[in-house]
Order: C-alpha cells, then sequence, then structure tokens
C-alpha cells in the first residue's frame, strides 16, 4: 500500500489490522486497532490507541499534529 493515497471522509478514523478498523492493513506489524486519526483544531492528529509498536518510533503519542491540512 506504499503511496496509496486514501480519502478521509469522516473527522476521526481508525486504522488497524481488524476488519473493524476504517482503514485496514493485512500486516502483522500493525496492532489490530492500532491508531486513530482525527481532524482538531484545523489539523490531523495521530493517537495511539491499542498498539504495542507505537507510530512514533517507539513512542506512544497522543494529540500529535501529522498532516498540515485536511483532504477528503
Amino acid at each position: 500500500m506504499k503511496g496509496t493515497e486514501v480519502p478521509l471522509s469522516k473527522n476521526a478514523v481508525t486504522i488497524g489490522r481488524s476488519n473493524e478498523a476504517d482503514i485496514v492493513f493485512h500486516d502483522n506489524l500493525v496492532s489490530r486497532v492500532h491508531c486513530k486519526l482525527s481532524w482538531e483544531e484545523n489539523k490531523w492528529t495521530i493517537e495511539d490507541i491499542e498498539s504495542t509498536r507505537h507510530v512514533d518510533g517507539g513512542q506512544r503519542v497522543a494529540g500529535k499534529a501529522v498532516m498540515p491540512e485536511r483532504r477528503l
């Protein structure tokens, strides 16, 4: 999926290996419910949910800005 663009049509989306996630990665390095992207205060932020490897170099994050603009 490298380089694939996924349209974000909601203000919050979950990413994970589970089919219950909004964006599903079929990769054992991704937790079942890995993280959540949220549109907050005019920016996208990311938050670890149940990830064991975390999304930022092994550090658990919550509310870290990841994208400067909204893309739908």
